[in-house]
């Protein structure tokens, strides 16, 4: 059989961390490994991990000095036994059935990385939206085109292109590390395979890093992944709706100067994206983005006067 490794930063989740564990446990596939990464959690979760892995030798415990979800995740690269490897947050769960059902699919097959969907799952445990993913296998072209996951979580990769590339989290990041993990994973893997089956959990968090997160971490993550897109154009597609994204934050945010927001401007927006909206969208789309953005080039100076004002 073969070994399925599973990695869950441990950080402050004390109220959570039990049910992630025992989405584990009852998993109808038995040979995996947790490994649970206590990142100098200074509440209950590191006692909590202690207590699981004197109940079941599958899981393995590490205590180490915070250093970010990014470190915690490498230091579990660098232990991890399995032939296959995925992530849970700590604070997501997943299905019972998850890693039967994908090792099936990996069996007497070629491709490289499996994606499945995942629920949104609200506070008082709603479902809010349930994300489904086309069913296919597909080379890397063909697959960008498709909906696709760029998190760590709800994909498992093959543990030996991650060890034989020596692929790791950026732990300069705070934001956005998960993307660039998983572009440097496919840039050497070979093809992709996507089920419709949902089997992820996801807890949404409003304590989440994108969510609170400062301006200059942003900028710092935009400046990475640009660096990257331009080494690997076919990225544009993942790249540049995180550019967007975080444009967008930054302008809410108005925590830094206007000419360092105008120069953000004109490095990601105004150099890049008029050609890749014009494939992506409709002319009169395309006119109604391109405005958008322009009026927010405009308003930053007012936004940044309001945002001081009342600071």
């Amino acid at each position: 059989m073969s070994k399925v490794s599973i990695i869950v930063p441990v950080y402050k989740v004390e109220q959570y961390l039990a049910r992630c564990i025992d989405s584990i446990l009852a998993q109808t596939y038995k040979d995996w490994e947790l490994l649970l990464i206590d990142d100098g959690s200074p509440d209950r979760s590191g006692f909590i991990c202690d207590e699981y892995a004197t109940k079941d030798p599958r899981i393995r415990v590490f205590h180490k000095e915070n250093g970010g979800v990014s470190m915690a995740r490498n230091y579990a690269l660098d232990h991890l036994c399995g032939d296959y490897v995925t992530f849970v947050d700590s604070d997501d769960w997943i299905d019972k059935e998850c890693l039967e059902m994908c090792v099936k699919e990996f069996k007497g097959s070629d491709f490289d990385m499996l994606q499945f969907g995942y629920r949104d799952i609200s506070y008082d445990g709603k479902v809010l939206r349930e994300k489904t993913l086309d069913s296919q296998t597909a080379d890397l072209k063909t697959y960008l085109k498709s909906s696709f996951l760029v998190t760590v979580w709800g994909t498992i990769f093959r543990t030996s292109i991650i060890k034989g590339n020596n692929i790791r989290f950026d732990t300069s990041l705070k934001l956005a590390e998960d993307q660039l993990f998983i572009m440097q994973y496919m840039v050497v893997a070979n093809s992709f395979k996507s089920v419709n089956n949902v089997y992820y959990n996801y807890f949404n968090n409003s304590d989440g890093a994108v969510k609170n997160s400062k301006s200059e971490d942003m900028i710092k993550s935009l400046g990475t992944l640009d660096n990257f897109v331009r080494r690997y154009p076919i990225f544009e597609i993942v790249c540049f709706p995180l550019f967007d994204n975080f444009l967008a934050l930054i302008f809410l945010n108005g925590d830094i100067g206007t000419s360092k927001y105008k120069s953000l401007y004109k490095r990601f927006y105004k150099n890049q994206k008029p050609n890749y909206i014009l494939k992506k969208y409709s002319k009169l789309s395309a006119i109604s983005y391109t405005l958008a953005y322009f009026v927010c080039y405009l308003a930053y100076p007012l936004r940044y006067k309001l945002i001081g004002k009342f600071r």
